[in-house]
Protein backbone atom coordinates (compact mmCIF):
# COMPACT_ATOMS: atom_id res chain seq x y z
CA UNK A 1 0.00 0.00 0.00
CA UNK A 2 2.71 2.49 1.00
CA UNK A 3 4.95 1.49 -1.92
CA UNK A 4 2.07 2.03 -4.34
CA UNK A 5 1.42 5.48 -2.90
CA UNK A 6 5.12 6.40 -3.14
CA UNK A 7 5.11 5.32 -6.78
CA UNK A 8 1.97 7.42 -7.39
CA UNK A 9 3.59 10.48 -5.78
CA UNK A 10 6.76 10.02 -7.85
CA UNK A 11 4.68 9.67 -11.01
CA UNK A 12 2.77 12.87 -10.16
CA UNK A 13 6.01 14.75 -9.52
CA UNK A 14 7.43 13.55 -12.85
CA UNK A 15 4.29 14.80 -14.65
CA UNK A 16 4.65 18.19 -12.92
CA UNK A 17 8.32 18.34 -13.93
CA UNK A 18 7.38 17.66 -17.58
CA UNK A 19 4.75 20.40 -17.52
CA UNK A 20 7.18 23.06 -16.32
CA UNK A 21 8.52 23.50 -19.86
CA UNK A 22 5.02 23.72 -21.31
CA UNK A 23 4.15 26.43 -18.78
CA UNK A 24 7.41 28.30 -19.33
CA UNK A 25 8.42 27.87 -15.69
CA UNK A 26 11.98 26.77 -16.44
CA UNK A 27 13.09 30.11 -17.87
CA UNK A 28 11.17 32.17 -15.34
CA UNK A 29 12.55 30.16 -12.41
CA UNK A 30 16.10 30.47 -13.72
CA UNK A 31 15.78 34.27 -13.84
CA UNK A 32 14.21 34.56 -10.39
CA UNK A 33 16.51 32.08 -8.66
CA UNK A 34 19.82 33.04 -10.22
CA UNK A 35 22.57 32.72 -7.65
CA UNK A 36 20.14 31.54 -4.99
CA UNK A 37 21.52 29.25 -2.30
CA UNK A 38 19.60 25.96 -1.93
CA UNK A 39 17.46 25.74 1.18
CA UNK A 40 18.24 23.55 4.17
CA UNK A 41 16.14 22.46 7.12
CA UNK A 42 17.97 24.81 9.51
CA UNK A 43 15.82 27.57 11.02
CA UNK A 44 17.66 30.86 11.46
CA UNK A 45 15.26 32.86 13.64
CA UNK A 46 11.99 31.07 14.41
CA UNK A 47 10.79 33.99 16.54
CA UNK A 48 10.64 36.13 13.37
CA UNK A 49 7.85 33.96 11.94
CA UNK A 50 4.73 35.69 13.22
CA UNK A 51 1.06 35.48 12.27
CA UNK A 52 0.96 32.03 10.71
CA UNK A 53 0.24 29.96 13.84
CA UNK A 54 -3.08 28.78 12.46
CA UNK A 55 -1.50 27.40 9.28
CA UNK A 56 1.43 25.86 11.18
CA UNK A 57 -0.95 24.18 13.66
CA UNK A 58 -3.03 22.77 10.79
CA UNK A 59 0.06 21.23 9.18
CA UNK A 60 1.23 19.88 12.55
CA UNK A 61 -2.17 18.29 13.11
CA UNK A 62 -1.99 16.55 9.73
CA UNK A 63 1.54 15.29 10.42
CA UNK A 64 0.87 14.08 13.94
CA UNK A 65 -2.53 12.48 13.24
CA UNK A 66 -2.33 8.76 14.08
CA UNK A 67 -5.66 7.72 12.57
CA UNK A 68 -4.12 6.85 9.16
CA UNK A 69 -1.18 4.72 10.30
CA UNK A 70 -0.99 2.66 7.10
CA UNK A 71 -1.52 5.45 4.59
CA UNK A 72 1.02 7.63 2.86
CA UNK A 73 0.05 11.28 3.12
CA UNK A 74 1.17 14.16 0.96
CA UNK A 75 0.86 17.68 2.30
CA UNK A 76 1.41 20.50 -0.18
CA UNK A 77 2.41 24.01 0.86
CA UNK A 78 1.87 26.14 -2.22
CA UNK A 79 1.77 29.84 -2.98
CA UNK A 80 3.59 32.77 -4.49
CA UNK A 81 7.28 33.28 -3.80
CA UNK A 82 8.16 35.20 -0.66
CA UNK A 83 5.23 34.18 1.54
CA UNK A 84 7.39 32.02 3.85
CA UNK A 85 6.42 28.56 2.61
CA UNK A 86 9.95 27.29 3.23
CA UNK A 87 10.07 28.91 6.66
CA UNK A 88 6.77 27.24 7.53
CA UNK A 89 8.12 23.87 6.40
CA UNK A 90 11.33 24.40 8.42
CA UNK A 91 9.45 25.20 11.61
CA UNK A 92 7.27 22.12 11.27
CA UNK A 93 10.19 19.90 10.22
CA UNK A 94 12.23 20.94 13.27
CA UNK A 95 9.39 20.77 15.81
CA UNK A 96 10.14 18.48 18.77
CA UNK A 97 6.89 16.53 18.33
CA UNK A 98 7.69 15.89 14.66
CA UNK A 99 11.24 14.78 15.53
CA UNK A 100 9.80 12.26 18.01
CA UNK A 101 7.18 10.86 15.64
CA UNK A 102 9.28 10.13 12.54
CA UNK A 103 12.10 7.58 12.36
CA UNK A 104 13.53 9.18 9.22
CA UNK A 105 13.34 12.81 8.14
CA UNK A 106 14.84 14.15 4.93
CA UNK A 107 15.03 17.65 3.46
CA UNK A 108 15.60 17.77 -0.30
CA UNK A 109 15.98 21.07 -2.15
CA UNK A 110 15.37 20.83 -5.89
CA UNK A 111 15.98 24.52 -6.68
CA UNK A 112 17.35 25.39 -10.11
CA UNK A 113 18.45 21.86 -10.90
CA UNK A 114 16.60 19.62 -13.28
CA UNK A 115 14.13 17.45 -11.41
CA UNK A 116 16.27 14.37 -10.74
CA UNK A 117 14.34 11.52 -9.09
CA UNK A 118 17.49 9.38 -8.80
CA UNK A 119 19.40 12.11 -6.95
CA UNK A 120 16.42 12.86 -4.69
CA UNK A 121 15.99 9.18 -3.83
CA UNK A 122 19.69 8.86 -2.97
CA UNK A 123 19.43 11.92 -0.73
CA UNK A 124 16.60 10.31 1.23
CA UNK A 125 18.59 7.07 1.49
CA UNK A 126 21.50 9.03 3.00
CA UNK A 127 19.15 10.35 5.70
CA UNK A 128 18.47 6.77 6.78
CA UNK A 129 22.17 6.41 7.60
CA UNK A 130 22.77 4.20 4.59
CA UNK A 131 24.14 4.85 1.12
CA UNK A 132 23.55 3.56 -2.38
CA UNK A 133 26.04 3.99 -5.21
CA UNK A 134 23.94 2.51 -8.00
CA UNK A 135 22.89 4.67 -10.95
CA UNK A 136 19.90 2.44 -11.69
CA UNK A 137 16.66 4.05 -10.47
CA UNK A 138 14.94 0.71 -9.82
CA UNK A 139 17.83 -0.51 -7.67
CA UNK A 140 17.97 2.76 -5.73
CA UNK A 141 14.22 2.87 -5.15
CA UNK A 142 14.19 -0.75 -3.94
CA UNK A 143 17.05 0.11 -1.57
CA UNK A 144 15.00 3.04 -0.26
CA UNK A 145 11.96 0.78 0.15
CA UNK A 146 14.02 -1.60 2.30
CA UNK A 147 15.44 1.25 4.38
CA UNK A 148 12.00 2.73 5.07
CA UNK A 149 10.10 -0.53 5.60
CA UNK A 150 8.10 -0.33 8.81
CA UNK A 151 9.30 3.20 9.60
CA UNK A 152 7.44 6.48 9.78
CA UNK A 153 9.18 8.97 7.54
CA UNK A 154 8.89 12.63 6.56
CA UNK A 155 10.35 13.97 3.33
CA UNK A 156 10.25 17.67 2.53
CA UNK A 157 10.87 18.56 -1.10
CA UNK A 158 11.58 22.29 -1.29
CA UNK A 159 11.78 24.65 -4.28
CA UNK A 160 10.07 22.28 -6.71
Amino acid sequence: MVVTRIEEVIARLEVIAKHKDILGLKNIAAKNMSGRIPSTSLVKKPDMFVGRDKERDAIMKLLLDDTNNDDLSVILIVGMGGIDKTTMAKLVYNDVKVKQKFHVKAWVCVGEEEFDVLKMTKTVIEKTGSSCHSSDLDTVQNHLKEELAGKKFLVVIDDV
